[in-house]
């Protein structure tokens, strides 16, 4: 099926790491060698992964392709839909900024990269704890704390601002 993307997002142009880049060159070798052997019964659509005479390939079709290969390495079964969504938690786990993976994975807005990966981001809090308390070097582990909510008075773990008091903007009414 092809047609035009959804968004103006969806027409983007994104960085590969230089493995994929040499995969797929290999990949344009064999494909014009294909071409040449079919000669003129190729119909060239521009694709990089057609049908064998050229044409697009059927979604069902593809879809079996890949499951077929999936099987004969072993993998654990996933749809090739299912791939977009396992790169992209991937990554946030990986600590990639989400404005970078809501870019690459074409969604219109953070919003929706940010709803659609939440779930990411709760595994998450704990690390983030750690990184920012090392910034402030302490070495005793965060979760060995008692767990301070926002807008709780006073501050977290007893850290003393400027002035010492341990939280100025509770003077607002902010909360910290």
């Amino acid at each position: 099926i092809m047609s035009t993307p959804k968004t103006s997002a969806g027409s983007r142009t994104i960085d590969l790491d230089g493995a994929t880049i040499r995969a797929l060159r290999s990949h344009r070798t064999r494909q014009i060698e294909q071409r040449l052997a079919i000669g003129i019964g190729w119909r060239d659509h521009g694709l990089v992964f057609p049908s064998v005479d050229g044409t697009p390939m059927h979604p069902e079709s593809a879809a079996k392709r890949f499951d077929r290969r999936a099987a004969r390495y072993r993998l654990q079964h996933i749809s090739m839909h299912g791939l977009r969504h396992t790169w992209a938690t991937l990554a946030l786990r990986a600590g990639i900024n989400p404005k970078v993976v809501q870019e690459r994975l074409g969604h219109s807005s953070i919003v929706i990269t940010l709803a659609t990966y939440s779930h990411v981001s709760a595994g998450l809090q704990r690390e983030a704890a750690e990184q920012v308390a090392a910034l402030f070097g302490r070495e005793h582990s965060v979760s060995s704390q008692r767990k301070w909510r926002a807008g709780q008075s006073g501050s977290p773990a007893g850290i003393q601002c400027p002035g010492g008091d341990s939280n100025p903007h509770a003077r607002e009414g902010n909360g910290f």
